[in-house]
């Protein structure tokens, strides 16, 4: 049953933002394409020094629902984003990433499922794949399932949902109960306090849902950690989101191994194979290079969070002995074998 919602934003859509202004109109304008009275946008700009502002400014001085406000100086993207949390109007807060986009009809979709589940404590969507030149590059197959997780102990076993909670343009949640674990626990600064904080609410057992149904964009490789080299990123996804789990969940909680084995393994490979260079790997992302001993720094970081499991000796180790030769020779047969196949049926 539809439930009747107290008035005011039913959804703010938050961006925090830093130097991201080649992203942020188009960011700004897939979140107005519903043009719903229920709906408004918040843009949160950490200290740019670039026309972040200028752009979020047109769209105000238009009459679209966008509030813009402006951190003097550079808080870190953590107390940024909690920023967004604490000045957010509505219910419930979509936080989307300045480089990201809400697909035609997301909001609508958003908003159909909040009324239907108006006291659920987050959702959490699929996302079609983006070039950083904003060509789509990855259709979801989406049977339009939807799951309610009434406990923690099936969503923390459900590999598809743990695998999009580190990705924060897909998730809408309860803005009460975000500004309550805000008000009762520290977050870490580690680059994913959004992560955390949406495991707490997960923990405080208000139900979450999770859908296939793909809501939003997201973009590859273009993440701003990427400013500072790919082992920063590589350390921040295999050390940072599991601690948020070990933290909220305890130490040998079958969210962590589930964490590990579905998402980190395939992900630990993916970082060797761009340190590599591989091309299959980095033909969607920013162009980026390491040298060897960044590349044996990831590899090093690879073994030491993962090699408990035997992914690690399966799908990572090999691609770190092999030579980038040999990696695409294989994928280049694959390919061949898989078309040929192809051409047979």
């Amino acid at each position: 049953m539809t439930a009747t919602l107290p008035p005011g934003p039913v959804l703010t859509i938050g961006i925090p933002t830093r130097n991201r202004a080649r992203f942020l109109a188009r960011a700004i304008a897939s979140a107005l394409l519903s043009r719903s009275p229920d709906v408004e946008v918040l843009v949160s700009d950490n200290a740019s020094t670039d026309d972040t502002e200028n752009v979020a400014r047109r769209f105000e001085s238009d009459g679209y629902p966008v509030r813009y406000q402006r951190h003097a100086e550079d808080i870190g993207f953590d107390a940024n984003f909690q920023s967004v949390v604490r000045a957010s109007r509505g219910r419930y807060l979509w936080c989307l990433g300045d480089d990201d986009k809400i697909e035609d009809g997301g909001v609508e979709q958003a908003l159909s499922l909040i009324r239907e589940h108006a006291q659920i404590g987050g959702i959490t969507f699929e996302a079609n794949g983006y070039s950083v030149d904003g060509q789509l590059v990855e259709v979801c197959d989406s049977s339009r399932s939807v799951v309610v997780f009434e406990g923690t102990s099936a969503a923390l076993t459900h590999p598809k949902f743990l695998h999009r909670l580190a990705n924060l343009t897909l998730h809408v949640f309860r803005t009460d109960l975000a500004r309550q674990v805000l008000a009762s626990h520290v977050l870490p600064a580690n680059g994913c306090s959004a992560h955390h904080l949406m495991l707490r609410i997960l923990a405080s057992d208000h139900g979450w849902l999770w859908t296939d149904i793909p809501a939003a964009g997201w973009t590859y490789g273009n993440d701003s950690f990427m400013n500072n080299g790919l082992l920063a990123r590589a350390r921040l996804a295999l050390t940072a989101y599991s601690s948020n789990l070990r933290s909220v969940f305890g130490e040998d909680s079958p969210a962590v191994n589930v964490w590990e084995r579905h998402h980190l393994v395939p992900l630990a490979r993916q970082y060797v194979l761009r340190a590599k260079n591989v091309s299959y790997a980095v033909q969607h992302c920013r162009p980026y290079r390491c040298g060897s001993r960044e590349r044996w720094k990831i590899a090093w970081l690879t073994g030491r969070h993962l090699a408990r499991h035997l992914g690690f000796w399966t799908r990572v180790l090999p691609t770190i002995i092999a030579p980038r030769t040999a990696i695409e020779l294989a994928a280049s047969l694959r390919r061949h074998t898989r078309d040929t196949l192809a051409r047979r049926a």
